[in-house]
Formats: structure tokens, C-alpha cells, sequence
């Protein structure tokens, strides 16, 4: 990923703009205050934790906490903890830790009551000269994942020297094709960026680690991920060299081993049976569309296609999102899906058009399937009926979608018959999950088609969010379409 150093900060800016409004936007969410600081300034003990008080809980900078990149959660982290919070009468207090030796050392300080996002088996920090003897024993949580790291080297992107140029250039105006221009600006290689052939380019590591923790070896950037989040950060990486490490690692919490309320209240909670479920639902919402295999190659052509197809569309899109309610970066992901935006695309079932509408699905909306803009708004118009029919089907805002999207690909008859399916199957048929279970032991219709559908869908619909968290250049120009992309949230 290549791009000039103004662009690179502007990144850095923007990534931490969004991680503070993620945190300040989790009040909303979960109907309980967050706050988040640095680090502890007093001196003196604070008294023990006690029910309706402070948690101060201890995490690395979050990247799977804050979800920067994600439409669906605040994060994997952050609902976990909140979730405990709600159990306990807590407000969570997060307080970014350098390493996982740190937040050991400050659990053992009593500066922090909990410590998250952090993977292995060490309870105790390296030894410090005049440590004393009697320093709390910390306790683990269950491990509730386990993997491989995955070790990223090469990770880095060439500035042209442009910089001055790029830095005098003012703010423009709000540009007709903003959606395009935000893709264009994260895809350096459609946009006119290149410094001449002559010019010589400097290298800087991607923004992405400042977030994860670094290392260097033989003078290039190192970092280690669970692999989930490395498969997350990937169709933003540049050019990277990767290697699974053979020794598997969990993820677990850590806190004081003592007889306090709150030892007491984090042992039960982890030996909660119902906490299996609840880690298998957040699992399958934060990392469950990640697709097996990734091939630079599908970026490219996703980035090629946001470059220079869909600027002939994007007012047909935002006039539909804002008619409907849907999502337009979820039917950018739809046209990308389903046509490659191409308004002639005809599938083997003779559907067509740029949203693939059948022939009775389009005379019941009284559109042309042929044209473009009567076809967006036909198909936003019938996907927004369809998660309307989901109804209470499900109480998760984002399940209604993935239910309406299988029911746009198979029909809401054969939605409800997998539902049923479900239901057979031991399974509650209430979420995206048991469906996607399902959805391909059908006999009544193609049901591994409409699993493929919604996962590749959901897929895209998270690089373009991502896509849009980071844009580096279109900061101001983002309040209309973040808007418009949250709403349903």
C-alpha cells in the first residue's frame, strides 16, 4: 500500500479519532458507562472493589476491543467485559497497558482489577530488583480461545516525496463521488499518488503497528496476531510476509487471587455454562464471515471495482439507503456480490440486473430490472421489506439483516422452512449462526448457495467499513455516510 506521509498521519489520526468515539459511543450500546484513561496517578491504594463501583480493566491498545473496523459491535473484548459488568453492577474503567508483563506488575500494584486481550500462561511479570516477597498470586481465567500467532514481517509502505505538495494542498469541497473517493484514497494504486520514476521513496511501517505489538528483526517491523486478527487487518496490509508459530497460545483474563468480591464474582462467571454459548456468538459475529483462504487478488479487484464502476452508481445507492433505511455500504456489498456492478450481469436462473431481481420480484415492485437506478432502489425496497418480515424472528439488529439478505437470495418461505430446520436440529433458530448451521442441510432449497451468499456478503461489508474507518484523505466528508451506515444500530 503505497501513500505520502501526510496520508500516513492522517491515518494514525483518524484511527485514534475513531477508537476514542467507539469508546464514547459504548454507553448506547450497552446502557452502561465507559471510560478510559491512561494509566493511574494516585499514589494511595483505592479500596476494594465493591458491587456498583469502578472496574478498572486493563488492555493492550484495543484492536479487538474497540473493533475499529467493524459494523457489527463495539468489539469482541468490550461486549465480553460489559457483559460481566452487567452481572457484576460494574462500570468498566479501560486503561490502555504497554504488555502483558505490565498489566501483570500493575494487577499485582492493585492499579488495575482485571486484565484483557492478552494471550499465554505467565501470571508474573520478570523479576525486578526489590520486588518484595509477598506480592499477590494473580489468577487465569478459562482460556476462551486458543491458536497459533501468526508472525508478520515486510509490513511497510513507500512515501513518495510529495509530502510538502500534498501538506499545502487545502481541504476541497465535499466531491459529488465521495464513496468512491474514500476507496480510491485507501487503493493508492487507483489513485494518482506515485512519486516520478526518479524520486526515491522512504519507507514507513503501516499504521496498523501502532496497535499490535512490535518488535524488529534484521531492520524490518515485527508483530505477532491471533490469527482472526490478522485475517481482519489483512485487506489493509500492504505487501507482508506471514508464518504460523507452532506453539498454540490462549486468550484469558487475569486478576488478583485473593478472597475479595471480585475474585469471587470472575471465578463464577467463567464457570458459568451459559458463557460457552455466549463466546460461540460473539465468535461467529466478529470472526465468523472470515473467509478460509484470501487472496490478495479478490482486493484488488474489489478495489478496482469501487474505483471505477461504482461512481456511475453511488447517487442511485445513497438515494436508496436513505429511502429505505439500508445500509449503503451493505448494498454496495449486495451490487459487489451479486453483479460486480454490472447492470446487464444475467445468472444461471435467469435473474438480472445490477441487484439480480427475478422477473416477479421486479413486476411486484413495479421496476425495471434493466435500468440501474430502478433496479438499486427495487432491490433496497425489497431487502428492506424482508428484514421487516424477519420482525422478532431474532433481537439482534445485524442477525435481521443476514436472516433478510438468505431470504433475498432463497426466499422468505424457504427462510422460514430452514428456521423450522433449525428448530429440529436442537438449535433456537434465532440468530444468524443456527441458520448458517442449516442453511446447507436443507432439502427444500439451495441452502450452501444462500450460506455463500450472506458470508461473502457480510465480508465486504466489512472491508468497506474498514475501508471507511481508515480513509485517510475524506475525513470530512465521511458524517453523511457514517451516518447513514450506523443508523440501524
Amino acid at each position: 500500500m503505497f501513500c505520502s506521509l501526510f496520508r500516513f498521519w492522517r491515518i494514525v489520526v483518524s484511527v485514534a479519532i475513531i477508537l476514542a468515539g467507539s469508546l464514547m459511543l459504548l454507553t448506547s450500546w450497552n446502557g452502561s458507562g465507559f471510560i478510559i484513561r491512561s494509566k493511574t496517578a494516585s499514589s494511595a491504594p483505592p479500596p476494594p472493589w465493591s458491587e456498583g463501583g469502578i472496574l478498572r480493566v486493563g488492555s493492550p491498545e484495543p484492536v479487538r476491543q474497540a473493533s475499529v473496523l467493524s459494523p457489527y459491535g463495539p468489539g469482541f473484548e468490550f461486549e465480553l467485559v460489559s457483559r460481566f459488568c452487567h452481572e457484576a453492577v460494574a462500570t468498566p474503567e479501560w486503561v490502555v497497558v504497554a504488555n502483558k508483563a505490565s498489566g501483570i506488575a500493575m494487577l499485582q500494584r492493585n492499579e488495575i482489577d482485571l486484565l484483557v486481550g492478552f494471550w499465554g500462561n505467565e501470571t508474573h511479570p520478570p523479576s525486578e530488583q526489590g520486588a518484595l516477597d509477598d506480592t499477590p498470586s494473580i489468577a487465569k481465567g478459562k482460556a476462551y480461545a486458543h491458536f497459533n500467532p501468526i508472525r508478520i514481517s515486510g509490513a511497510t509502505t513507500q512515501l513518495p516525496d510529495t509530502i510538502e505538495e500534498h501538506a499545502k494542498t487545502p481541504p476541497s469541497a465535499p466531491p459529488p463521488h465521495f464513496l468512491s473517493r474514500i476507496f480510491s484514497a485507501i487503493f493508492p494504486a487507483f489513485a494518482d499518488v506515485s512519486a516520478p520514476p526518479d524520486q526515491p521513496k522512504t519507507e514507513q511501517p503501516l499504521p496498523v503497528f501502532s496497535l499490535v505489538a512490535n518488535g524488529q528483526e534484521k531492520g524490518e517491523d515485527i508483530v505477532l496476531l491471533d490469527p482472526a486478527s490478522y485475517a481482519l487487518w489483512l485487506p489493509f496490509m500492504g505487501d507482508v510476509r506471514s508464518k504460523r508459530i507452532g506453539q498454540k497460545m490462549p486468550y484469558r483474563w487475569f486478576w488478583r487471587s485473593d478472597s475479595s468480591p471480585l475474585a469471587a464474582r470472575l471465578d463464577d462467571f467463567w464457570k458459568n455454562p451459559a458463557r460457552a454459548g455466549e463466546l460461540a456468538e460473539l465468535t461467529e459475529r466478529y470472526f465468523g464471515f472470515l473467509p478460509h483462504t484470501l487472496r490478495q487478488r479478490d482486493i484488488l479487484d474489489l478495489a478496482e471495482a469501487l474505483s471505477t464502476r461504482l461512481p456511475k452508481y453511488e447517487t442511485f445507492i445513497m438515494n436508496a439507503s436513505r429511502e429505505t433505511g439500508v445500509p449503503p455500504l451493505l448494498l454496495v456489498a449486495i451490487i459487489y456480490q451479486e453483479s460486480r456492478f454490472d447492470p446487464d450481469a444475467v445468472s444461471e436462473t435467469r435473474v438480472r440486473g445490477i441487484m439480480q431481481l427475478t422477473t416477479a420480484t421486479a413486476d411486484m415492485l413495479g421496476v425495471d430490472r434493466n435500468d440501474p437506478e430502478q433496479c438499486i432502489i427495487g432491490g433496497a425496497r425489497y431487502l428492506r421489506n424482508l428484514r421487516d418480515r424477519v420482525g422478532k424472528k431474532t433481537d439482534n439488529e445485524w442477525d435481521r439483516w443476514f436472516m433478510a439478505l438468505a431470504a433475498y437470495n432463497q426466499g422468505m418461505s424457504n427462510l422460514n422452512r430452514t428456521i423450522h430446520l433449525a428448530q429440529e436440529l436442537g438449535r433456537k433458530g434465532d440468530s444468524w449462526a443456527d441458520l448458517k448451521y442449516a442453511f446447507p442441510l436443507s432439502t427444500t432449497c439451495r441452502g450452501v448457495e444462500a450460506k455463500y451468499f450472506v458470508e461473502r456478503v457480510r465480508y465486504y461489508n466489512f472491508i468497506l467499513h474498514g475501508l471507511v474507518a481508515l480513509a485517510p484523505t475524506e475525513t470530512q466528508n465521511l458524517a453523511p455516510l457514517l451516518g447513514l451506515a450506523v443508523a440501524d444500530l
